[in-house]
């Protein structure tokens, strides 16, 4: 956001910080193993997620994909319960969010990106958001 002129916009920033944290965590946990080696035994896919963020006219969207089939649930939790308020916050703070099955070139692995999309305060026209390139 720093890079496309949006320091400025802090409470932005400060919800996408907080709502990438949010679904990139949750990736984590549906791909990762609880307890075990780091690194993938024999015959084990090694888990990834992959994180995109562009800028449109319509705002900030962020997505966030993994090898899990699992689709994420909006749900209740207890007040005395450490986790499972993600999808509220970004519910609750995002414009729009959702999940949609994606598979994840080159490798073609089947998966999901959960992604969300930030209004952002007019301050230029949006420049289309030139995509990453893998750096060696």
């Amino acid at each position: 956001m720093h890079a496309w002129g949006l320091a400025d916009q802090t409470e932005a920033v400060d919800a996408a910080e907080l709502l990438i944290s949010e679904i990139t965590t949750n990736a984590v946990r549906a791909t990762g193993r609880p307890e075990g080696p780091t690194e993938a035994e024999p015959g084990e896919t090694v888990a990834t997620i992959r994180l995109r963020a562009r800028l449109t006219e319509a705002g900030l969207v962020v997505e966030v994909w993994d090898n899990s089939p699992d689709q994420p649930a909006l749900g209740c939790s207890a007040d005395n319960q450490e986790s499972g308020r993600g999808l509220f916050l970004v519910n609750a703070l995002a414009a729009e969010w959702g999940c949609a099955k994606e598979t994840l070139p080159p490798q073609e692995t089947p998966g999901k990106a959960v992604w969300f999309r930030l209004a952002l305060r007019p301050t230029r026209p949006a420049v289309p958001a030139q995509r990453p390139t893998a750096q060696p």
